[in-house]
């Protein structure tokens, strides 16, 4: 009869030295409770992982202690195989490295928040499979693109992390299992629309606190939120920072038809021409950013992609030809895309015939880049012909030497035939001259030798008598 009152007093004295033993290897500065199997070690300085801590915990709390290693390896958790819950919030938290938490095999809550980790390598959270991972206000942190191979979790926690972008394919090897997703108080403008057939099945999305510009690539999610309006949080709506119209909007304050794009517009085509090479430049503005095409001869296409930053609304599209000669005139188009539609601007390049070149056998230079006429047109058609340059000719020292001295003798020739010509016309005659003239002139314009007088006949003879 007194078996059972003695078995029991037993049985309390061993619950009672369990729980002696469990305080006793618990680390003195720490909260133990054996019953639940919880340490609690927060802000506490340690600067590294104690080794005290018993083996059978559950649930382990090292929030608010700045560890001077900064690197996580396997062998701090190896010994605590039955961890359901880990608190590393705020330990300063740098780097994890491959299957840290490959012995946690009962781990059900990580919660990594407010750290300063920047890279999360593949397979980092192989073998788990977690209620909620936390990520939470680890500022610029990026994904390996199999971060989350291998890995399950319900909750993906990334709020307050700076991430302007987050690729789809980063989150799909979750789908399936996670069902709750914490993006907000980032830096997102934009989501793609294929983030759809991912977010169609979840039941919670916090998206609220981002800078969403509201154009038509994000009708879809306009859609998601008056169609399943259990989704999102009543009191954490969505809400737009551009563009201007729409600016501190939310969701809930809008229609659809807010959600336009533009069409592109033709900002200038710009047009440096040589003899022998073109540079073609095209640039456009739309919002979204067009992305260019230039369709050449032949059929051949070169693509050039927009800017990254979604905030950058101009791209530009430089092509380079080359006069081949295989036609005089070739076809070019620039077209400009994106959501609302596609604009076209034509230009027909005309080259010069090659039996125009170097006829004369001159020293030229060909004019540089920055000399090039240039044309800048919103028309949708323009031809160029690009013989149409001025080309400057350079002589040498002796030509131009030959030139001057060439251009000096001329010169002088031309006044020495001027003086010549007006040197051979008759000298006017004076008033006797005339008068003697007009005594040898008949009434018919014959002059008549006039009758030698007395004294000539003298002179004459005196002349004869001399010689």
């Amino acid at each position: 009869m007194n078996t059972l009152p003695t078995l029991s007093i037993f049985c309390l004295l061993l619950l009672n030295l369990a729980g002696s033993t469990y305080a006793n290897i618990c680390p003195k500065v720490c909260f133990c409770q054996a019953a639940m199997n919880h340490v609690g070690c927060s802000k506490k300085n340690f600067t590294e992982i104690p080794d005290l801590i018993p083996s059978d915990t559950k649930q382990l709390s090292l929030n608010g202690n700045l560890f001077s290693n900064k690197v996580l390896v396997r062998k701090n958790f190896s010994r605590l195989s039955n961890l359901e819950d880990l608190f590393l919030n705020e330990c300063g938290i740098e780097v994890i490295t491959l299957d840290t938490f490959a012995d946690l095999r009962h781990l059900c809550m990580l919660d990594l928040s407010n750290n300063k980790l920047r890279f999360i390598e593949d397979y980092t959270f192989r073998g788990l499979s977690l209620n909620h991972l936390l990520l939470n206000s680890n500022p610029g942190i990026q994904f390996a693109p199999k971060a989350f191979t291998g890995f399950r979790t319900i909750g993906l926690h990334l709020k307050k992390c700076g991430l302007h972008n987050l690729s789809l394919e980063e989150i799909r090897p979750l789908n399936g299992t996670v069902n709750i997703i914490w993006l907000n108080n980032n830096n997102f403008r934009y989501l793609s629309e294929e983030w759809y057939y991912l977010l169609k099945n979840f039941e919670h999305v916090r998206l609220e606190d981002n800078p969403m510009h509201c154009n038509c690539e994000l009708a879809w999610l306009y859609r998601m939120f008056i169609n399943n309006s259990n989704l999102f949080p009543k009191d954490k709506l969505m809400s737009c920072a551009s563009p201007r119209r729409l600016k501190s909007k939310t969701f809930d304050m809008l229609t659809l038809d807010d959600f336009q794009c533009q069409l592109p517009i033709f900002e200038g085509v710009d047009v440096l021409v040589g003899p022998h090479v073109g540079k073609l430049s095209c640039r456009a503005k739309a919002d979204p950013s067009p992305k260019l095409y230039w369709h050449k001869p032949g059929g051949l296409t070169e693509t050039f992609l927009p800017s990254k930053d979604r905030a950058i609304k101009t791209n530009r599209a430089v092509l380079y030809i080359h006069n081949h000669h295989t036609s005089i005139s070739s076809h070019y188009q620039c077209v400009a895309n994106n959501p609302a539609g596609n604009v076209t601007f034509n230009l027909q390049v005309t080259w010069p015939q090659r039996e125009s070149e170097n006829k004369n056998n001159l020293i030229t230079t060909l004019p540089t880049e920055s000399s090039l006429p240039k044309s800048h047109s919103r028309s949708s058609n323009q031809t160029m012909n690009m013989g149409d340059l001025t080309v400057d000719v350079l002589f040498t020292l002796m030509e131009l030497i030959g030139a001057v001295i060439g251009t000096f003798l001329l010169t002088f020739l031309l006044c020495l035939l001027i003086f010549h010509f007006f040197g051979r016309q008759p000298r006017p005659m004076g008033p006797q001259e005339k008068e003697h003239s007009e005594k040898r002139r008949t009434p018919e314009n014959h002059y008549v030798m006039a009758d030698i007088d007395e004294s000539s006949i003298k002179m004459m003879e005196h002349k004869d008598l001399v010689s």
